[in-house]
């Protein structure tokens, strides 16, 4: 069975969920989601998650929730990138971009497929360097996102539905390593499972 690295666009994640019906959804597993998406084909090893730090004050706190449940999963979540003034978000896709240049090119780097979960055109180039060094790639786009260039390079790029994140919901019942309870999530209006059934937080 292959080993399979992923990487994530935080960002480009977070607009696929920003609609109404989807957003509380957004409290997913990412490595679950990961391991979802590629079936039994491969293992996912390693999970990297990249996002900048938000630039409204009053939802840090939440942000850091979700970092904390990420890395309790499993997740790296990366050094975060920064909004400039304009609000355009900063150095995320580059970070993304060179983390994945590095390992494709790395012997030390034990894996054998790629997985983007974006749909941004920038992350080409880093895709045709893991094509080289005969990386299998996998694409996955977002729910109600594409990238007409993406899929013309992995004509096989999927989309996340509604199911996928209802399925990789994070479990309300557990803790994070900061022995902070899961279900927290449902105070900042996500959903989780709780008791095997999924449970919606009050909108904020």
């Amino acid at each position: 069975m292959s080993k399979a690295y992923a990487y994530i666009d935080g960002w480009n994640f977070y607009h696929g969920i920003n609609k109404p019906d989807l957003h509380p959804l957004g409290f997913v597993d990412l490595r679950r989601l990961c391991q979802h998406i590629l079936g039994t084909r491969s293992t996912v090893t390693r999970v990297y998650y990249f996002t900048a730090t938000d630039y409204h004050d009053e939802k840090l706190e939440r942000q850091r929730f979700w970092w904390d449940a990420l890395e309790s999963a499993g997740v790296t979540v990366a050094q975060p990138g920064f909004f400039g003034r304009e609000r355009k978000e900063k150095t995320t896709d580059v970070r993304l971009a060179l983390k994945m240049a590095e390992d494709v090119s790395s012997p030390a780097e034990d894996f054998d497929t790629v997985l983007l979960v974006s749909a941004d055109a920038d992350f080409m180039p880093a895709l045709e360097k893991a094509k080289r060094n005969r990386k299998e790639i996998r694409i996955a786009f977002p729910p109600g996102m594409g990238c007409e260039e993406l899929t013309k390079f992995h004509q096989f790029a999927e989309q996340i539905t509604k199911d996928d994140l209802e399925i990789c919901l994070f479990d309300g019942e557990r803790r994070t390593k900061r022995n902070v309870a899961l279900r927290k999530a449902l105070d900042y209006g996500w959903a989780c499972r709780i008791e095997g059934r999924i449970k919606y937080g009050t909108p904020l």
